[in-house]
């Protein structure tokens, strides 16, 4: 084989590699967007009591090849009447490669709110959108749960506290009994302990009281 031909033979497998490896970097390079971020929730779902603060941990995964910062927002429509969400911190920079957090504050009505009953459950929109918008940066929505957990506590009040009666006469006291500290319909029992009585006949009755007898 000639000189010649075997410096052709050198020179052309010197191009192909250097081809081959462009092409190599510039695929890599474009695996790769210039600003992206993934975003998770923990936990995704809570229990909590009426007018109890609820805390979720918001992981920001910046998966660009860039550093960014992100704009943490609540959206309002979606947040129950009586209830207050936020986010803290509003803005979250992470750089590249590294994740960052942010918490999400949730607190529920009083008990006394219509969104606010034993088993209602609620679903409240975030976002999280990236100062680089123009530059192609992303906005990513995620989402909490929240589950009202049922609470309980009534009184019960006799509107006489006292009656005089004569023997064998039947007497009647009237007993108002109030759910003041449930959010959810309860079953009231009344029960009794007397002395001196055993010849008596007395008969509480049983009834149930709604939660808006509050």
């Amino acid at each position: 084989m000639s000189l010649n031909h075997t410096n052709w033979l050198a020179n052309t497998l010197a191009l192909v590699l250097a081809c081959i490896g462009f092409l190599l970097i510039s695929g890599g390079a474009s695996a790769v967007d210039a600003y992206d971020h993934s975003m998770t929730v923990s936990p995704s779902q809570q229990e909590g009591e009426p007018e109890e603060q609820l805390q979720y941990t918001i992981t920001i995964e910046n998966l660009g090849a860039n550093d960014d910062t992100y704009n943490m927002t609540v959206t309002d429509s979606t947040i129950p009447n009586g209830y207050t969400a936020y986010i803290i911190p509003t803005e979250l920079s992470v750089d590249e490669d590294e994740s960052g957090t942010a918490t999400l504050f949730i607190k529920i009505a009083n008990r006394t709110t219509n969104t606010a009953e034993g088993g209602d459950s609620h679903t409240i929109t975030f976002k999280s959108k990236s100062q680089h918008s123009s530059d192609g940066g992303k906005t990513k929505t995620a989402l909490a749960g929240v589950v009202v957990k049922s609470i309980y506590g009534s009184t019960v009040t006799p509107t006489v506290g006292e009656k005089t009666v004569n023997p064998n006469e039947n007497v009647k006291f009237a007993i108002t009994v109030k759910n003041t500290g449930g959010n959810t319909e309860d079953s009231i029992t009344i029960s009794f302990t007397a002395t001196g009585t055993d010849s008596w006949d007395i008969n509480p009755q049983h009834f149930d009281i709604d939660s808006w007898c509050r």
